[in-house]
């Protein structure tokens, strides 16, 4: 159970040594906020996020009596709880995989359902970063040249996904020039065989 909310409180950020007490900040906050009665399920989304979000503590309702998390919503990841404890996002569900790719792409980065329903099932099916099929917009491509009908060279000059970073939950990406072949279709049926093979 997920709410979002503005905390209005202070909140420790370091140890003065000099007066032996917590230095704070009066600051508003956008928190999440996970609501849960089982200690032990609040236990493993500590130790699984510790390191990954900023918590800023707990709290009680006082009308549910459930244990409250509150973390930093800014850097919170929506993940489902089971994945919070999962770093590696090749062992996450397919919602928290999808969450993931709408972060990096957006819902609909084609503009095409057939398409974007390629990219997200084999987004979610994707066993490592070399079986990810990505959106590359056009404009990422230079020095475009026909080499055999309806195929391209081009250079490509960006970024691409090459690990998976369990402290940040994101992508690790390099920055290369990359000599690849475009093959323009029209065909959904023809794109959608090759991506099987992927």
């Amino acid at each position: 159970d997920k709410n979002s909310a503005i905390w209005l409180n202070d909140h420790i950020y370091d140890w003065n040594s000099n007066n032996l007490n917590w230095d704070r900040k009066i600051e508003h906050f956008n928190v999440m906020l996970i609501n849960s009665e089982d200690l032990d399920h609040i236990y493993e989304i500590l130790k699984a996020g510790r390191y990954v979000y900023q918590i800023y503590g707990i709290s009680k309702d006082p009308t549910s009596h459930s244990y409250i998390l509150i973390f930093d919503e800014e850097g919170y990841n929506n993940l489902c709880i089971k994945c919070q404890i999962l770093s590696y996002f090749f062992d996450w569900c397919k919602s928290c995989k999808l969450n993931n790719f709408q972060l990096n792409y957006g819902e609909f980065p084609s503009g095409n359902n057939e398409i974007d329903k390629i990219l997200k099932d084999n987004y979610c099916k994707s066993r490592s970063p070399g079986e990810l099929i990505k959106w590359i917009p056009y404009k990422e491509f230079y020095y475009i040249k026909p080499i055999a009908d309806d195929k391209n060279s081009a250079i490509w000059l960006n970024h691409h996904i090459y690990d998976w970073n369990s402290n940040n939950l994101n992508w690790d990406r390099k920055i290369e020039h990359f000599n690849v072949m475009l093959i323009n279709s029209q065909d959904l049926d023809h794109i959608y065989e090759v991506s099987i093979f992927f």
